[in-house]
C-alpha cells in the first residue's frame, strides 16, 4: 500500500527499523499500544555502510489497539500512524479499521487503511477475507483487495489459500491474480502461484 519504499501502516515502522519504544496497557477486551520510532529507516548497520540510502530523518509514533471488545470471537483492530520529519521524502498519516469473526468453521473479516501524504498522493485499500476450516488441519481462504491511489484504475488483487499442517511442518499453497497493477490501467494483468512450507522446532 502507499507509493513509497516504506511500509508506513501502524506498526510498520517498528517491525523494520532498529531502535523502537513500545508502552503497552492491557484491560479486559484488549490491549493499547503507544510505539515510538526515532529513526525511521534506521537498520542498526549505517556504522557499517550497510543501506545507507535509508532516511533517517523522520520520527513514527503509532497508538494501536487490538482486542476482542469482551466478545468471544470476535477481533477488533484501531490504529493511528503519523510519520514526520521526512526531509525530502513525505510526511504520513494513516488510519486503520479492522473487524473480524471467528463462527465455528468459518472466519470473516475486513479492513480498511487511508494513506494521508503530504505531498497530496493519498491512498486507501480496502481487504475482505473468509477462511473455512476444512477439518484440525486443513483450511481453505479466500482474499480480496481493492486498493486506490487516485490513479486511473483501483488496482485489485483475488487470492486462493490452502493450507495443511502436518504437525511440525506445515504446507501452504495460493493462487493469486493482479489487475491494474498501481493503478495503470494499460499494466498487463498477473497471476502467480506458488507453495510455501514452514516447519517448528
Amino acid at each position: 500500500m502507499g507509493t513509497t519504499a516504506y511500509d508506513y501502516s501502524p506498526g510498520g515502522q517498528a517491525q523494520q527499523n532498529a531502535w523502537n519504544l513500545e508502552i503497552a496497557q492491557k484491560f479486559d477486551g484488549g490491549v493499547v499500544a503507544l510505539v515510538y520510532t526515532p529513526r525511521v529507516g534506521d537498520k542498526g548497520g549505517a556504522n557499517d555502510n550497510i543501506d545507507t540510502a535509508d532516511v533517517k530523518t523522520g520520527t513514527a509514533t503509532d497508538v494501536i489497539f487490538k482486542g476482542n471488545g469482551g466478545v468471544d470471537g470476535l477481533s477488533l483492530l484501531a490504529a493511528m500512524s503519523k510519520t514526520d520529519g521526512m526531509g525530502s521524502a513525505s510526511d504520513v498519516e494513516v488510519r486503520q479499521l479492522g473487524v473480524a469473526y471467528n463462527f465455528g468453521k468459518f472466519a470473516v473479516g475486513a479492513t480498511r487503511a487511508d494513506t494521508d501524504q503530504s505531498d497530496a498522493t493519498d491512498d486507501s485499500q480496502v481487504e475482505y477475507g473468509i477462511t473455512y476450516a476444512v477439518s484440525d488441519n486443513f483450511s481453505v481462504g479466500l482474499l480480496h483487495t481493492t486498493a486506490d491511489n487516485n490513479s486511473a484504475e483501483s488496482e485489485k488483487v483475488n487470492a486462493l489459500q490452502v493450507g495443511y499442517n502436518l504437525g511440525a511442518v506445515s504446507v501452504e499453497a495460493y493462487y493469486l491474480a493482479l489487475s491494474s497493477q498501481a493503478g495503470s490501467a494499460t499494466a498487463a494483468d498477473l497471476e502467480k502461484i506458488g507453495i510455501r512450507m514452514g516447519t517448528k522446532f
